[in-house]
């Protein structure tokens, strides 16, 4: 499992009949192969993941892929904006959260790759409630929370 760097692609552009040639377009997409039981995963920024924990009894984590990056040992890392559940902020979960609501952190940090265990989807309120079928790995946000002080972004929603 190694990450991959996809440069240079070259596409024809044609302005009439008679004029046309070849441009190359760099695309930097940085991404990471994830063998999970027989099948791969592409993991890229911009996804949210579940991520083990060192306690196999809790729940995995559920964190967005800020960047991928490997060291010069080919060493895969992930910087990930984490997600708390109700339970892990300050004030705890309270009647009005959902089972599957989340809170888009401020909280950083960088992972190894190798603690993925999957993808998931965070859903807006309005977006998760036009589920049909919600799935294991689907889960709503409505807040942003600030670790370090418990407070929420917006700090009020009709409930």
């Amino acid at each position: 499992m190694s990450p991959f760097f996809l440069s240079i692609l070259e596409y024809p552009i044609v302005f009439n009949s008679r004029h046309s040639f070849f441009a190359s377009f760099c695309f930097c997409f940085f991404f990471w192969l994830l063998n999970l039981g027989g099948f791969m995963l592409v993991i890229a920024a911009g996804d949210c993941v579940l991520m083990r924990p060192s306690d196999t009894d809790k729940l995995p984590y559920v964190a967005r892929i800020e960047k991928i990056e490997a060291d010069h040992r080919n060493n895969v890392k992930v910087r990930v904006r984490w997600y708390y559940r109700p339970e892990e902020s300050i004030g705890g979960r309270r009647q009005f959260h959902g089972a599957k609501e989340l809170f888009l952190s401020d909280h950083y940090d960088v992972q190894s790759a190798h603690t993925i265990e999957g993808k998931c989807t965070v859903h807006s309120f309005k977006n998760y409630t036009k589920l049909e079928n919600v799935g294991a790995e689907d889960y709503f946000c409505r807040f942003e929370y600030k670790a370090s002080t418990g407070g929420f972004t917006p700090d009020r929603v009709a409930v």
